[in-house]
C-alpha cells in the first residue's frame, strides 16, 4: 500500500533535512503549520482547529525526533489529516480509504478529540476483560500479567486518577493500555502464543506431561483455535502461578509515529500480517507461514514487542520505532532487521 501511495507522490523521496531541529511547541495552529512546512517539508495540514494545538503540536514533534534520529535523510509524508477515517483503536496512520484525503499522514480524531474518554473506553474493556481491576478508583492490577508488567501501568493509572499526567503522557498512557488490549485480543484468537510461553518454562511443561497433557507444539499447532483453548485453560488450572509476562507501559507518546514512520520508510512489499487474518493459520500466506513457523524469528520478534511477531513488516516499524527512541537492542534484532533490509538508522 505504501510503494503505492509513493508512487502517486504522496511522500516525499528520501530527502536531506536540517540535520538537527530544535523543537518548540507551537501557540497557534498556524504557527505550527508553518514549522511543518518550513523545517519538515510538510506540504500540507488539514482538519485542525485552534482547539487541537497539542495534537499538531504532538505530531511535529514525533516527526522531528525522527528527522533528527536520521540525521535529516528520510521519507515524509507531504500531507497530514486530522481525519476520523482512521481505525479506532490506531493514533495515528496512512488514510487507506478512497477519497480526498487517500495516502494522508492520518491522525485519528476518534481518540484526540477527547483523550481522557478514549482512555476510559479501553481501561472499561480491560476491565470486562479481567485484565485489570480497578478499586476505590485505584489501579488494582492486571490479572494474569506478572509484577513487572502490572508496575508501571498502576504508576501511571494513579498519576491519570489524579489528574497529574500532561497531554503527551496521557498518549503514552493510552499506548500502554493500547498494547495490553490489542495483546489480550490476540490470546483470544491465538492461544498457541501463551501456550508456547507457557510451555517453554520448564516446570510447567513437566507438570503438564505428568497429567497427561500434550505439550508437543506441532501436535497443538494443529488443533482447533477451540481445542488449543481447551489446553490452555488446562494449563492455567494445573499451574496457577502461570502469569503472562508483557512490555505494556513506557513507551512513550510518540511510539505510533516512529512506527507508521518505519513503514514509510521501509518502502518493501510485505506480507500482511497475523491479526489482519485474525490469527487463522490457514488462511496464511506462505510468506507469513514461513515468518510464524520460524522458531527463532518469533524469540527474536517477542523480545521486541509482541505486535513485532505479527509479521516481518511489523517487525521492520515496532524495530526502526525502538531505533528512533535511542533503546539499546539485542544484537540478534538488530542482525534479523538488517536481513530483512530494514531502513537504515545511524547508531545501529
Amino acid at each position: 500500500m505504501i510503494a503505492f501511495y509513493i508512487a502517486k507522490g504522496k511522500f516525499t523521496e528520501a530527502k536531506k533535512l536540517a540535520e538537527n531541529i530544535d523543537f518548540k511547541p507551537a501557540q497557534t495552529i498556524e504557527e505550527a503549520v508553518e514549522f511543518g512546512k518550513n523545517h519538515l517539508g510538510i506540504k500540507s495540514y488539514n482538519g485542525f482547529e485552534a482547539k487541537d494545538i497539542n495534537v499538531i503540536n504532538w505530531i511535529n514533534e514525533g516527526l522531528v525526533n525522527t528527522s533528527n534520529k536520521m540525521k535529516g535523510r528520510l521519507r515524509m509524508p507531504k500531507d497530514i489529516v486530522y481525519t476520523d477515517q482512521l481505525d479506532k483503536n490506531t493514533l495515528a496512520g496512512v488514510v487507506t480509504e478512497k477519497g480526498q484525503y487517500e495516502g494522508w499522514f492520518g491522525i485519528n480524531k476518534n481518540i484526540f478529540a477527547n483523550v481522557n474518554e478514549s482512555i476510559d473506553e479501553v481501561l472499561e474493556v480491560l476491565k470486562k476483560g479481567n485484565w485489570i481491576e480497578i478499586e476505590n478508583e485505584s489501579l488494582k492490577g492486571c490479572v494474569r500479567l506478572d509484577k513487572q508488567s502490572v508496575q508501571p501501568l498502576a504508576e501511571q493509572f494513579e498519576k491519570y486518577q489524579a489528574g497529574n499526567l500532561s497531554f503527551n503522557e496521557k498518549i503514552d498512557f493510552w499506548n500502554s493500555l493500547s498494547v495490553l488490549r490489542n495483546t489480550t485480543s490476540s490470546l483470544k484468537y491465538s492461544p498457541f502464543n501463551f501456550i508456547k510461553q507457557s510451555l517453554a518454562i520448564p516446570q510447567v511443561k513437566t507438570v503438564c506431561e505428568n497429567n497427561g497433557l500434550v505439550t508437543n507444539l506441532e501436535n497443538i499447532k494443529a488443533l482447533t483455535t477451540d481445542e488449543q483453548w481447551k489446553i490452555l485453560k488446562d494449563i492455567l488450572k494445573l499451574n496457577q502461578g502461570v502469569q503472562i509476562k508483557f512490555n505494556v507501559a513506557n513507551k512513550g507518546p510518540f511510539a505510533t509515529i516512529y512506527h507508521e514512520m518505519g513503514h514509510i520508510q521501509d518502502m518493501t512489499p510485505r506480507c500482511l500480517t497475523t491479526d489482519k487474518y485474525k490469527f487463522d493459520y490457514s488462511k496464511y500466506s506462505d510468506e507469513l507461514k514461513a515468518w510464524v513457523d520460524n522458531q527463532e524469528n518469533m524469540q527474536i520478534a517477542n523480545r521486541v514487542s509482541e505486535y513485532a511477531s505479527h509479521g516481518p513488516g511489523e517487525f521492520i516499524a515496532e524495530t526502526f520505532a525502538r531505533m528512533i527512541q535511542g533503546n539499546k537492542l539485542p544484537d540478534e534484532v538488530v542482525a534479523l532487521y538488517k536481513k530483512l533490509k530494514g531502513p537504515a538508522v545511524p547508531g545501529y
